[in-house]
This record gives structure tokens, C-alpha cells and sequence, in this order.
């Protein structure tokens, strides 16, 4: 433990004598901006690259993390998970639901197949006594009563049909249901969009984040850039193609780099 604690400070020391001996070297060596030739232009500036916050969509208890500072990962590498218990208990209950629905659309469909024999059997029975009727066999109040019979058969038939339509909605409503829980499930695994590397985590296993909260800040270390500052009685000696020189600047970024 300790041998691994020294090995920071002994780099930090080293990279601070690097740090001075380029500064003495600037210092001593280089030439004033006053008396650059006519043909230089010199100014100061930073070096930056794209960074991306990696942040939870929805409010909840950081769970796990899987990276640390300085880790270099690839695009799509699992970041940190956030805590799902409360998350499978919805899913198994829309799961309930889906099963129920289920269940339910068979009872009606079973429904409908037994008004639909209700109905063969009211108008055949319509059909016998209008035949009769006419012969004088069967009074007029009975053919009445097979009429509303029959009436009354295919108006259960077009209920139980509603009742197996309603089923089928409920059937999709549930699987709605299920499908939106798995996709906050899956926004649960927070994974890097970029490859690059980890700059800074933003939080630890244990803490409770609302939605939005930050965890982690990636940097992507193929898109790097330099922003110059040029005084203004400098600005016009600059053109598009023009060379530079970052020799130092290069050597100390390079040694800083983490790993």
C-alpha cells in the first residue's frame, strides 16, 4: 500500500521538474514577442477535446460502477448501473396484467362461440314457427316469442364480440405497459455513446441521483483541438495553412496524459 502511494507523488515531482525545466527553457531561450520577426505571430492558447456527461434518465440509487478515472473504454462500454428493484417489481406486475388480459380475451372469444350456437338455434326455431304460423299450427304470440328470442341472441352474440375487442385492447395496453418499463430498465444500464477516456466520476455506488443526475465524464481523445488567442496586432500576420509550432507544448501534454 505504501510502495503504490509513493509512485504518485515521486511522477507528480517528476512532471513539476519537467514543468520548470521547459518553463527556464522558454524563459531563457525563446525570443520576446516584441522581437519576433515581422513574419511570426505568437499568442497564447488551450488544448481541448469533446467531452460527454454521462447522466441518468430517471431519478434513483446509483447501484454499481464499473470504470474509474482514467480508464480508457470503448463506445458502448457499461459506464454504472442504477438500482432496479422497484423497476422489476412494476415489470412483474404488467406482466400480472398481460396474463390476466389473456385470460380474460379466451373467456370472451369462448363467450362468442357459445352465443353464436344460441343464435343458430333462436332462428331456427323462428324459422320452424313462421312456417307454422301460416298452417294455423302455432299462434301469432308465439312466433312473437321465437322473434325475441332470436332478437335477443344476436344482441348477446354483438356484446360478447365487444367483450373480446375490449380483451384485445386490454391485451395491448399491457404490453405497452411491459414495453415502457423494459425501456427505464434499460436506461438503467448507463453505457458510454463515445469511446475515449474517463475523465472524472461524478458519483459513487449508494447515492441517490434525480433525473438528469451526472455520473461520469468521458473525453473523447481522437477529437482534440487547439484554440489559439492571437493579440490583435497579431491576428492579421495569420493565414489559413499557415505553420506552427508546438513542439513544447506537445512534449508536456503527452508526459500529463493519465496512463
Amino acid at each position: 500500500m505504501s510502495g503504490s502511494n509513493s509512485k504518485v507523488p515521486q511522477k507528480l515531482l517528476i512532471t513539476l521538474v519537467v514543468i520548470a525545466a521547459i518553463a527556464t527553457v522558454a524563459w531563457q531561450f525563446l525570443p520576446d514577442s516584441d522581437r519576433l520577426p515581422e513574419h511570426i505571430a505568437s499568442g497564447n492558447g488551450r488544448i481541448e477535446a469533446t467531452q460527454v456527461d454521462i447522466a441518468t434518465r430517471i431519478p434513483g440509487r446509483l447501484q454499481s460502477f464499473f470504470v474509474a478515472e482514467g480508464d480508457l473504454i470503448d463506445a458502448g462500454s457499461a459506464v454504472a448501473e442504477m438500482d432496479t428493484d422497484e423497476l422489476q417489481a412494476t415489470m412483474a406486475a404488467a406482466q400480472a396484467n398481460l396474463n390476466q388480459a389473456l385470460q380474460a380475451q379466451n373467456l370472451a372469444e369462448a363467450v362468442v362461440v357459445q352465443r353464436e350456437s344460441e343464435l343458430r338455434l333462436a332462428r331456427s326455431e323462428l324459422g320452424r314457427m313462421e312456417s307454422l304460423v301460416d298452417k294455423g299450427h302455432v299462434s301469432r304470440e308465439q312466433l312473437d316469442r321465437a322473434r325475441t328470442t332470436a332478437e335477443t341472441a344476436e344482441a348477446a352474440l354483438q356484446a360478447s364480440k365487444a367483450q373480446v375487442a375490449s380483451a384485445r385492447a386490454g391485451i395491448e395496453a399491457a404490453r405497452a405497459s411491459i414495453r415502457k418499463v423494459q425501456t427505464t430498465i434499460d436506461d438503467s444500464h448507463l453505457i458510454s455513446p463515445i469511446g475515449g477516456r474517463v475523465l472524472y466520476r461524478l458519483a459513487e455506488p449508494g447515492e441517490v441521483l434525480a433525473a438528469g443526475g451526472k455520473v461520469a465524464t468521458v473525453i473523447d481523445v481522437t477529437d482534440v483541438y487547439l484554440t489559439i488567442f492571437l493579440p490583435t496586432a497579431q491576428a492579421g500576420k495569420v493565414r489559413v495553412g499557415s505553420e506552427a509550432g508546438l513542439f513544447w507544448m506537445l512534449c508536456l501534454i503527452t508526459w500529463c496524459l493519465p496512463g
